[in-house]
């Protein structure tokens, strides 16, 4: 019976591979346009992870419109994703928050601000 070694020797696994061992960005796999992912666009590189505390029926009503979404139109949205869109809205609608010291306080404020472009 012949003996054949298979490999090289004890060390190569750790020397360079001759070939690199994933496909390089110009074959036909990369060349597939990319499904949308999950969660925040990859636009915004400046994103930070923060902690809020929201009271159960403010959870529960931000997972219902969750599920309202999935059911209404097929795509999955998390809470993350609302709670964002929510903050940029009131950025962009410019309303003065700077004076609110306390939570009723900004949402009399948000709400005669609506009431104000009724």
């Amino acid at each position: 019976m012949i003996n054949k070694k298979v490999g090289g020797q004890v060390g190569d696994i750790f020397s360079k591979a001759s070939q690199p061992l994933t496909k390089s960005k110009t074959e036909s796999t990369y060349d597939k346009p990319q499904k949308p992912g999950r969660g925040r666009p990859k636009k915004h590189d400046e994103a930070f992870k923060t902690m809020v505390t929201l009271r159960e029926e403010q959870a529960l009503w931000l997972d219902r419109l969750a599920l309202d979404v999935r059911a209404n139109t097929k795509s999955i949205i998390d809470r993350g994703i609302i709670i964002r869109a929510l903050l940029d809205f009131i950025m962009e609608s410019g309303v003065d928050l700077s004076y609110a010291t306390s939570e009723s306080e900004v949402k009399e404020a948000l709400l005669a601000e609506k009431e104000n472009r009724l």
